[in-house]
């Protein structure tokens, strides 16, 4: 990857320095949204993946295939309906993008929250062994209640 571009932000006390942009919204699975070159800056994007056509297609030009990915894997496939409540075949399409994910290159951080009593915590082992299959070490999130207090413990 390329030293990246800085702009500098005027401010009342200093300066701010851009020196990346991520993108949080599905917006950003959009080919315009993504692309290092669009800007000159390193482009990360967040994705829970549900969307491979989408990431298929970023992937497809060097313009919008992004430097960095932080993929959202959710639950394994028998889990999944459970933990998104939404058809299982919406979310079978996460583990679909992690497989293009992992063939492309870009570097990615593959990630799920747990939760007390919750699928992906009880297969939290298994979910971990199947994404290093792919190559990747899973990172778990602790899911945290509203005043930002723990409310699992992930260890």
């Amino acid at each position: 990857m390329h030293a990246p571009k800085r702009i500098t932000f005027p401010r009342q006390n200093g300066s701010l320095q851009l020196d990346k942009i991520q993108t949080l919204s599905r917006r950003s699975t959009r080919p315009k949204s993504a692309g290092s070159s669009l800007r000159g800056f390193p482009v990360g994007v967040h994705t829970c993946g549900y969307a491979p056509a989408a990431i298929r297609k970023l992937l497809a030009d060097p313009l919008t295939t992004p430097d960095w990915v932080g993929l959202d894997i959710k639950a394994l496939p028998q889990d999944i309906e459970a933990v998104i409540q939404r058809p299982a075949k919406v979310g079978g399409r996460c583990w679909e993008s992690l497989n293009l994910l992992a063939d492309a290159p870009v570097d990615m951080q593959v990630r799920t929250t747990v939760w007390r009593g919750s699928a992906v915590e009880r297969n939290r082992d298994r979910l971990a062994k199947r994404v290093r299959e792919y190559g990747y070490e899973l990172v778990i999130q602790q899911a945290r209640a509203g005043d930002g207090s723990s409310i699992v413990q992930a260890g």
